[in-house]
């Protein structure tokens, strides 16, 4: 908030340290001298950055403050998303009905389909190794669709979400392709499963429920022409 008040202006510093603070420096926590100072150079100078410090440093701070900042900063101008599809959850068995002998299934509904914002990917997190990912989701999970911050967006960015997913082998296809959907169906099923077996446990933490702010799915959904050009909702 310091360093972004004559800079970006008190309401805006305002919004990213009440949104940051809860995850990112819960109880009343401050930043240590080399995360302010990576602030600093990154959001107000506007500077390229390579932080060297040692392991539980506080690294994931440096760059995770300047990438979100930059997302609310942004989401300002976000208007405020359609309503969701109400088979939304297409591939749960609710949705399913029977035709003679044949079952017949709800149609991939595209994740974001409802979005109005303007789809872009704002950023790319790389990892030398999948382990170092899993400790990234939580905190991902916790600062960007935890309670608080649902609270935050709903009240202040017009129910917009910031999403986040990640890209590895192991990541669902996104069923757009032929007779991919049922693939991503049974992954999507077995996923809900998962996250009901766990919820309301400590465990939870580590387990994609799929109402949440991350992408369940690789790939991109094609949305809204704009004149000559076409966009992806990412």
């Amino acid at each position: 908030r310091e360093l972004l008040n004559g800079t970006w202006g008190g309401g805006m510093a305002g919004d990213i340290a009440d949104f940051l603070n809860p995850s990112l420096f819960p109880d009343r926590r401050t930043p240590y001298l080399h995360q302010r100072e990576a602030f600093r150079r990154v959001l107000v100078e506007g500077r390229d950055l390579v932080v060297t410090t040692a392991t539980g440093s506080g690294k994931t701070e440096c760059f995770l403050v300047p990438v979100l900042a930059q997302m609310l900063r942004e989401s300002v101008q976000w208007s405020a998303p359609g309503l969701r599809p109400a088979t939304w959850d297409w591939w749960d068995d609710r949705h399913r009905t029977t035709q003679g002998q044949n079952p017949r299934y709800a149609q991939r509904v595209v994740q974001r389909g409802h979005e109005t914002r303007p789809a872009a990917i704002r950023a790319l997190l790389l990892y030398p190794l999948n382990a170092l990912v899993e400790d990234q989701l939580v905190r991902l999970r916790v600062a960007l669709d935890g309670t608080v911050a649902r609270d935050w967006l709903d009240t202040h960015r017009l129910g917009n979400r910031i999403y986040f997913g990640r890209y590895t082998s192991r990541t669902p296809i996104s069923g757009g392709r032929h007779g991919a959907a049922g693939l991503l169906r049974a992954e999507l099923r077995d996923l809900a499963r998962d996250a009901a077996a766990v919820a309301g446990s400590d465990a939870s933490l580590f387990f994609q429920t799929l109402d949440d702010g991350r992408r369940s799915a690789r790939g991109c959904s094609a949305s809204r022409p704009t004149s000559s050009s076409r966009t992806t909702r990412c």
